[in-house]
């Protein structure tokens, strides 16, 4: 369990960005996270990441919370992927189906 202010934060510097969560407000009943990604898009990122790689995150950062939840206990609010997301990971994967991995079809030991 986090405290307010706690942050987790990951660092790069191909390019420079800060990327992590923060605990804005946390009891012993409810936290809430902030997720932030500060960056300058430069050269063929200008493109992937509008286009592709902030869906893809967004989709990824959704299912980790979700799957967090069920980690501790708690009912799962799992967001399903968009259409456009479910059709960039087809893409990604040569045209094969690539199933959201939900946290009801996980077994959290």
């Amino acid at each position: 369990a986090g405290a307010a202010g706690d942050v987790v934060q990951y660092q790069r510097q191909l390019g420079g960005f800060a990327h992590g969560f923060e605990v804005l407000d946390a009891t012993p009943a409810h936290c809430v996270l902030e997720h932030r990604i500060e960056m300058l898009a430069t050269g063929p990122a200008l493109l992937t990441w509008p286009l592709a790689i902030k869906h893809l995150h967004n989709a990824c950062v959704e299912d980790a919370l979700s799957q967090a939840q069920v980690a501790l206990g708690n009912p799962s609010k799992p967001v399903p992927w968009p259409a456009h997301v479910r059709l960039l990971h087809w893409l990604a994967a040569g045209g094969r189906r690539v199933p959201q991995a939900l946290p009801w079809r996980l077994h959290v030991h």
